[in-house]
């Protein structure tokens, strides 16, 4: 299903933000050098923003885009590359690093899809969620995340997109363990990669 709008600018004239949508931006005292984003939060792509908060776990800048309609919040989708939300532009383009939680529609099996212009970067990611069980699949044509205005690509080192299926993101938020085990791999490695104190 391609977007139903072309910009944020567009989805703004017909969305109202408060009403339709909610922007979060969680960055006093975190440290801005990473930002998690879920550009596609709420009732858009469910448990991403979830997910995408204990990823950063009080230390890195989070970013969400959430979707709050009654109905047909698919219309708030805006694919990554044309995702231009300003705070969200600028909040990456001051980063070294970004990573964007995504929902794949998959409710017949549990794996999360690697992708993004920073390949050091994926393939960390790729061996840590390999290691702690997760399936790991090549993206599917499309959700490769290679596209340079997507926005996980564009702080200053690129980034990571991940596409986690919906089966596996139902999966983390009915069981607390494997929500915090998923987590907590992503964020230890986010934290020696950024080299955090």
């Amino acid at each position: 299903m391609g977007d139903f709008y072309r910009s944020y600018e567009e989805l703004s004239l017909y969305e109202k933000e408060g009403e339709d949508y909610e922007i979060v931006t969680v960055a006093d005292g975190r440290d801005s050098r990473c930002v998690v984003m879920a550009p596609h939060g709420g009732k858009i792509e469910p448990c991403t923003l979830e997910i995408a908060d204990g990823i950063a776990a009080n230390k890195f800048t989070l970013y969400g885009f959430k979707g709050t309609k009654k109905k047909d919040n698919w219309k708030l989708h805006l694919t990554s590359h044309r995702f231009d939300e300003p705070r969200a532009i600028k909040l990456a383009e001051t980063a070294e690093v970004v990573l964007a939680l995504h929902g794949e529609r998959s409710t017949s099996h549990k794996f999360v899809m690697v992708g993004g212009q920073h390949r050091e970067l994926v393939s960390v990611v790729q061996s840590s969620l390999k290691r702690i069980g997760v399936d790991v699949r090549k993206p599917s044509q499309g959700l490769s995340a290679t596209h340079p205005k997507n926005i996980c690509n564009r702080a200053q080192r690129g980034g990571v997109q991940l596409e986690i299926s919906r089966q596996l993101r139902d999966a983390l938020a009915d069981d607390e363990q494997c929500f915090r085990q998923f987590t907590d791999e992503i964020h230890n490695l986010l934290h020696r990669e950024t080299r955090g104190a």
